[in-house]
């Protein structure tokens, strides 16, 4: 394909991507007529794509977190980038959670029919979704709840939503629960909401628990082809959304065997269960992340030059008595990004620094 027709877009406000499609790279100028080669153009886009649109659309609005994407003057410095990642909101939160909260006031201890012909009450974990901040942070409680009722209320999703996917509208539609019609017992939502109650209790998760007790990461030792996987250090608490809910900062837990794009063998869940997002089917072993988000970065060319924030979250090294196995990983669960030095000043001033001169042996060629 000559470079000429391939797609691309060059603007003053801004530019994105989500692992979704090219064609609405920005919502104001999108990108049509070109092979389907490239991907799909005219379909809905995936709800991670729609929070990113959502933030750098909306760059002062905090949503659901504490958190203004863009700061009091809605442009992006190189610290509040890696804010906006850290705020893990999610877009069907932001979209769907008052329906619900409505819902569920409606229903008050109302016996919600189930798909399996048996019905609940929805009322515990209706009162954990009132009490959840919106988030997905370490303390976040309740965020558990929403998850499993998307997961189970999505392929429902389009045609229990009253305005379309409009593909002159990409970033916003579908949209807008339909009003509760009829007995609470037999609505959609709160149907999605009792099974996902049910694979929590089946999971072994409290509904209220916070998320860092459910969510998290633990490394494996670095072990060989073949070799036995054994834990190599404790849980350690994992903030982040996942794409069920339409986060932007995604984490994922994963089944395999082996360290992905590699055969080094880990320890991983024996099976998860059906729509809640991977939750592990051993009971109380809840979400044990294996992927997502690695590198984090914000970046800022300032008039001092640039000013840049960074974080490899799961560590450098795979030797477990190193102390950089899992260094960073501790500071992203406590959202803290390190500051990267770049001026021959700011390196010079790190306490941490070490030099190292080698010089060749005389005579040997080296």
């Amino acid at each position: 394909m000559p470079y000429d027709g391939e797609p691309k877009l060059q603007r003053s406000d801004y530019v994105q991507n989500a692992n979704d499609s090219f064609w609405v790279t920005n919502p104001d100028a999108l990108l049509t007529d070109y092979s389907p080669l490239f991907g799909p153009v005219g379909q809905p886009l995936s709800p991670r794509t729609q929070m990113s649109l959502r933030l750098l659309d909306n760059p002062k609005d905090a949503g659901l977190s504490n958190v203004q994407p863009g700061g009091e003057d809605g442009k992006f410095t190189a610290r509040e980038i890696i804010d906006t990642l850290y705020s893990n909101r999610a877009y069907y939160a932001e979209t769907l959670l008052p329906a619900l909260l409505d819902r569920c006031n409606a229903a008050g201890d109302t016996n919600i029919n189930t798909s399996d012909d048996d019905s609940r009450s929805v009322a515990e974990g209706c009162a954990a979704l009132a009490d959840w901040n919106g988030v997905f942070d370490n303390d976040s409680t309740g965020a558990q709840v929403f998850r499993v009722f998307i997961a189970e209320f999505t392929p429902d999703l389009n045609r229990e939503l009253s305005v379309a996917f409009n593909p002159e509208a990409p970033a916003t539609t579908p949209n807008t629960p339909a009003p509760l019609a009829g007995n609470a017992a037999s609505d959609t939502m709160l149907g999605a909401l009792a099974r996902g109650l049910n694979t929590l209790d089946r999971a072994g998760i409290a509904y209220d628990a916070p998320l860092a007790s459910v969510q998290y990461q633990r490394q494996s030792a670095s072990g060989r082809p073949g070799g036995t996987a054994q834990f190599a250090g404790p849980r350690i608490p994992w903030p982040g959304t996942q794409n069920v809910e339409g986060g932007f900062n995604i984490v994922e837990p994963d089944t395999s065997p082996v360290e992905e794009g590699t055969r080094y063998v880990r320890v991983a869940p024996t099976a998860t269960l059906p729509r809640s997002g991977q939750l592990s089917a051993t009971d109380g072993e809840g979400w044990s992340i294996a992927r997502g988000t690695g590198w984090h970065f914000g970046l800022a060319f300032t008039d001092q030059g640039p000013e840049a924030y960074g974080l490899v979250s799961y560590s450098q090294s795979d030797d477990a008595d190193s102390p950089y196995f899992s260094d960073q990983d501790l500071r992203y669960s406590n959202k803290n990004a390190r500051r990267l030095r770049y001026s021959e000043t700011a390196i010079a001033d790190d306490d941490n620094l070490s030099t190292e001169t080698i010089t060749s042996a005389a005579g040997s060629g080296a």
